[in-house]
């Protein structure tokens, strides 16, 4: 685990391969930012982000938030751009199996060649929202101008297969942006509902400006 607070900023940058694999954490498995902290990860060949979170079902009563990314608070922000192929694979978190971005957080995910979410989630847990990406509260995710974005194969035990935004009425709506990517597949998702998207209490998710859509085979 990485953790990165108190104002901090870590960046990845210009390196040909990334892998972040296999760790066993509750909030961000692979790398947790918050309190106002910046990650970013920009100008690499290849960024992977495999088997991170708690894929076992937990019984215990606590919340596990964003498998490999956990993004929260105020002014912290996680920005992943101009890279050449970026994963996320078989990572798990109860909320946001791959990325988990809440409390007033920004993140964004751009200009990319290829991103790619496969096999995220928590499948078997009742309470599982947003297998790939968890959006909450007043916060922000950005996917936008990248060349492939792709959401195959996720799955979740309650809603949104792929991504879940889930909104605050009194504060505002959280906003997941989907905009100026040249292809965008969301397939083959499961969730018990929304198998690819799934939006609660006052969220907006926009997908616009786009080139070619397909969202096909997601299971309810």
């Amino acid at each position: 685990l990485i953790k990165v607070t108190g104002g901090s900023s870590l960046i990845f940058e210009n390196n040909d391969s990334i892998t972040v694999q296999d760790n066993l954490c509750s909030n961000g498995g692979g790398i947790m930012v918050n309190s106002g902290s910046q990650l970013e990860m920009a100008h690499n060949n290849e960024i992977n982000f495999t088997g991170n979170g708690r894929p076992i079902i937990n019984d215990n009563a606590y919340i596990e938030y964003g498998g490999a990314i956990y993004c929260s608070g105020t002014d912290s922000r996680l920005t992943v751009h101009d890279n050449a192929l970026v994963t996320f694979n078989g990572n798990s978190a109860e909320l946001g199996g791959a990325i988990y971005v809440s409390n007033g957080a920004y993140a964004s995910v751009a200009d990319n060649e290829q991103v790619i979410f496969t096999g995220n989630g928590k499948s078997g847990e009742r309470g599982a929202d947003g297998g790939c990406v968890y959006v909450a509260g007043v916060s922000t995710m950005e996917m936008t101008g990248n060349k492939s974005l792709i959401f195959r194969e996720n799955a979740v035990g309650s809603t949104g297969g792929a991504i879940h935004a889930k909104g605050a009425f009194e504060k505002g709506g959280a906003v997941v942006l989907l905009s100026g990517n040249d292809s965008i597949v969301m397939e083959g998702n499961l969730a018990y509902s929304g198998s690819a998207i799934g939006l609660d209490l006052g969220a907006n998710v926009s997908i616009v400006g786009n080139g070619d859509v397909l969202i096909q085979n997601n299971l309810t």
